[in-house]
Formats: C-alpha cells, structure tokens, sequence
C-alpha cells in the first residue's frame, strides 16, 4: 500500500490543479462570453449539469449522476490500488483518468455542476467546451488503450515461446 501513495498523490495533485483553474475561470470570466486565447482556443466558462458531452444535461439527473460519478471513482480508487507496482503505465493512466473523476465529482458535488471553459474551435468545427479534468481522463484512457496494445503483444510473445516449448 504504501509503494501507492505516490499515485494517490497524483490523484490529488490534480484534482486540485483542476479545481484550481476552474476558480480562475469562473473569478476571471462572464458565463457564456467567448475569450479569444488563439485562433483556434477560446475560454467560454459554460456549465455542464450532464456527463460527457453535455449528455442528461439537466437538473433531473443531478443525484443519479453524482452516485454513478461516486461508484465509478470508488471503482477506481480499488482498481489504482490494486495494480502491481512493476505496470507503471496502467498506473499512471488510473491515476489521470482518477484525477480527472475526482476533479468532476467535486465539482457537482459541491457547485451542483461542472465548470467547463476550455473552447476548441476549427474553421466551423467546434468542441464541446470541457476542462482540465477532462483533459487528464482523455490522456489517461490514451495511456491505458497503449497499455493494452503494449501488454497484447507481451502476451502473445510469451504464448509464442511457450507453443514453442511445448511443440519441441
């Protein structure tokens, strides 16, 4: 356990940079008022009452949304403690993917919904507007679909050796 304090760390480290820039955006930034950065990245401070992509994106579901954000946070507080130490990439994926949960789950715990002010915009393509947390969840399951692939073939090359030894 105590080999996971680092990752637990980490899960509050940014849970707390997350939490941190959605004070500045909502002290520094009108609802709704598009903030040029550049070309392409606006700040827009929006609410998000939903889950990903503004999805139940009502007042309805507030409850059922912060229990199911609750369980799935649970669920990966046990699954970060429960992996081997030598799996460093699965651990910093839990641990993004974690930071980001938990920097959501306080968000609508405490304000009722998500700060969202991070606007990206092509031509007349535009995003959903989303924030650091959702940044940490996007790379962490990044991270852990290339863990997947890397552990695959660490698989299948031990099957290959042991077919190997067991056709001699």
């Amino acid at each position: 356990m105590l080999k996971k304090i680092p990752w637990l760390g980490g899960v509050v480290l940014l849970a707390v940079l997350d939490q941190i820039t959605k004070v500045w955006a909502v002290e520094n930034f009108a609802y709704g008022v598009v903030h040029q950065v550049i070309p392409t990245l606006n700040i827009q401070l929006v609410y998000n009452y939903g889950i990903s992509f503004s999805l139940f994106n009502t007042e309805t579901y507030y409850y059922l949304i912060l229990a199911f954000g609750l369980m799935i946070t649970m669920g990966l507080m046990v699954w970060l403690v429960k992996i081997p130490s030598q799996a460093k990439l699965k651990q910093a994926s839990v641990t993004l993917i974690l930071g980001g949960a938990v920097g959501n789950l306080v968000d609508r715990a405490f304000r009722g919904y998500v700060v969202d002010f991070i606007d990206f915009t092509i031509g007349n393509w535009h995003w959903y507007n989303f924030n650091l947390a959702d940044v940490w969840i996007s790379i962490g399951a990044f991270l852990m679909i290339l863990d997947l692939f890397i552990n695959k073939e660490k698989e299948n090359d031990k099957a290959g050796v042991q077919h190997e030894n067991h056709t001699r």
